[in-house]
């Protein structure tokens, strides 16, 4: 059987962990096809540029409000099961991740001379797409983990018994990855403005924040 992609809305609801290279992973990691789509916006100044990801951003039904970024995620699986002499075993099991991620460029950012503003955005857009990249991170471990369980199930009587064992791995391991991307939202937006605040103080001193502006703690 080949079993449908199922999508998940995974958004921006607090930012960066660090990659180090996590998305090529080891020689015998799931595919992941990933690609990048990005949306535009305009400002002049860090609370300009703030506002406009919240107005501009990506709309996510679930939560209501539009976001800075955002990752579709869809786990796609093919299983085939065969016979065995007089029992019904695995043949074939193999999970892909296809990713699209919905990012933001800033029209000015060429051309902008405020040092202080254009440091906040690379800094900011460095993370958001680090944030989005640990989504697929962690889809991915839950991805391998379906294969090897799937392929690890042992033979059975029944063709239609095994079936339904798989269809449980599946569900069992698509409910602990969105469990998984959850808490790893949580835990990312308790601590967005302390994170940014050091990012950008040791990007280069030199560089500081204009009198009065507020860091929010979800773009």
């Amino acid at each position: 059987m080949t079993g449908a992609a199922v999508t998940r809305f995974l958004t921006l609801l607090g930012l960066t962990i660090a990659l180090s290279g996590a998305l090529e992973g080891a020689a015998a990691a799931i595919t992941v096809r990933l690609s990048y789509h990005y949306y535009t916006i305009s400002a002049q100044t860090i609370d300009g540029l703030q506002s406009a990801l919240n107005r501009y951003g990506p709309y996510i039904a679930e939560t209501g409000r539009h976001h800075a970024a955002a990752a579709i995620i869809s786990f796609q699986h093919t299983v085939k099961l065969a016979p065995a002499g007089a029992y019904c075993r695995v043949m074939q099991a193999d999970i892909s991740i296809k990713a699209q991620l919905y990012l933001p460029q800033w029209q000015q950012r060429q051309d902008s001379k405020d040092s202080a503003v254009t440091l906040f955005w690379d800094m900011l857009l460095r993370d958001i797409k680090r944030h989005e990249e640990n989504h697929i991170i962690i889809a991915r471990h839950y991805g391998n983990a379906m294969e090897q369980e799937l392929r690890n199930l042992p033979y059975r009587r029944h063709c239609r018994q095994l079936q339904q064992e798989t269809e449980t791995v599946l569900q069992r391991l698509e409910q602990k990855n969105d469990s998984a991307q959850m808490r790893f939202d949580y835990i990312e937006g308790r601590s967005f403005k302390q994170r940014l605040n050091s990012l950008v103080h040791k990007a280069g001193q030199k560089h500081k924040m204009p009198a009065g502006t507020k860091l929010r703690s979800h773009p």
